[in-house]
C-alpha cells in the first residue's frame, strides 16, 4: 500500500528511508502521518491490519493499494481487486468510493527450490539469510552447490546477530576464498590447424581455489551452450562410471553402476541387504541384491 498524503512535497533525495514496525493498533495512524510504503496482512482482507489500511487509504486519490498472491473468490479481496476509481464498496460495514490506484501482482508466496534459486541467482547478494521454514529444509537448501559456492549463506537462531561483511564462523578458509574470487575471468584462446587451446591467467591457476578444485587431475569436458564453452572436471570416478554404462549396455550384462541403490555421487552401496553396504564400490561391480534401475 502506498500512501502519499504529507502537508508539504515528498521530496526523495531529500528525505532518509527506514523501516519503522507497527506492533500496536494504537500506532496504526504512524504508518499514515507521512508519504510511506505499508506492507500488511491479509491480502485476502479478511482481517489483520490491511483492512484498516484500506478503509483509511481508499478514499485518497494520490494512494494505491497493491494486492500479491492468491486471493479467495469470495474474500474482499477479490472484490477490491476487481473495482474501479469511483465504485462503491462496502468493506466491513463501512461505505466507501474508490478514488486509490488498485492493482494487482501475481506474487506466488510458495516458490519450489528450483524457484527460490532463480531468485537468488537474479538478486545476487553477498549474504543470504535465510530464516522462513524448517531447519532441514533450510539446510538443504543451504547445501545447494551454486549456493553454497557464490553466498555467505547464513541460518541463524532467533535472537542471533548477523553483520554484513562478517564472513559466518562455520565458513572453510578454501570456500570464503572461492566466495571472494571474482566470478568470471578473462582467458587467451590459442587457434590451431586443427583445434584450439585455451591459456589461463597465471594469477587464476595459482589463487583461484575454484579452478585448482577443476584441474586437479588434469581432465576436463568442455561443452558449448551457444553463448559459453563450459568447463567440467573429469574425474577418475565419472570416467570408470561411464565406462561400466557403457561397458553393460553393449554386453546387457548386470553392474553397480545400473543398480538403483548405487550411489553414483560417492561411489558408495546403499542397500541394506548388501554385505557391500555402506562401502565404496566399483561401479563394474556386481552383488545378488542387485535392483535394475527404473
Amino acid at each position: 500500500m502506498v500512501n502519499n498524503s504529507a502537508t508539504e512535497p515528498f521530496i526523495y533525495e531529500q528525505t532518509k528511508p527506514f523501516v519503522k514496525a507497527i506492533a500496536r493498533q494504537q500506532e496504526r495512524p504512524l504508518a499514515m502521518a507521512q508519504p510511506s510504503v505499508i506492507i500488511a496482512s491479509s491480502g485476502m482482507l479478511n482481517g489483520g491490519a490491511s483492512v484498516y489500511y484500506v478503509k483509511t487509504l481508499l478514499e485518497r486519490n494520490n494512494a494505491a493499494i497493491f494486492i500479491s498472491g492468491y486471493t479467495d473468490e469470495e474474500s474482499p479481496g477479490r472484490l477490491l481487486q476487481n473495482l474501479k476509481t469511483g465504485d462503491e464498496v462496502e468493506l466491513d460495514g463501512q461505505k466507501l468510493t474508490v478514488r486509490a490506484q488498485i492493482k494487482r501482482f501475481n506474487l506466488s508466496a510458495h516458490a519450489d527450490k528450483l524457484g527460490l534459486t532463480q531468485v537468488i541467482a537474479k538478486v545476487n547478494p553477498k549474504h543470504l539469510i535465510l530464516v522462513h521454514g524448517s531447519l532441514d529444509a533450510l539446510h538443504e537448501l543451504a547445501r545447494t552447490g551454486d549456493l553454497r559456492d557464490k553466498h555467505y549463506v547464513h541460518i541463524p537462531e532467533v535472537g542471533e546477530k548477523i553483520e554484513y561483511g562478517v564472513v559466518p564462523e562455520h565458513l572453510r578458509g578454501r570456500q570464503q576464498a572461492r566466495i571472494e574470487a571474482p566470478q568470471e575471468f578473462e582467458v587467451e584462446v590459442v587457434a590451431e590447424t586443427e583445434g584450439a587451446w585455451i591459456r589461463i591467467p597465471e594469477s587464476i591457476v595459482e589463487s583461484d581455489p575454484r579452478w585448482q578444485i577443476l584441474a586437479a587431475n588434469g581432465l576436463l569436458r568442455a561443452k558449448w551452450d551457444g553463448v559459453a564453452l563450459r568447463l567440467f572436471a573429469a574425474t577418475e570416478q565419472k570416467l570408470m562410471m561411464e565406462k561400466a554404462i557403457s561397458s553393460a549396455s553393449v554386453s546387457g550384462s548386470d553392474c553397480c553402476a545400473r543398480c538403483q541403490y548405487f550411489e553414483q555421487n560417492i561411489s558408495c552401496c546403499g542397500c541394506m541387504d548388501s554385505p557391500l553396504e555402506g562401502r565404496i564400490v566399483d561401479p563394474s561391480g556386481y552383488c545378488l541384491e542387485y535392483v535394475a534401475l527404473c
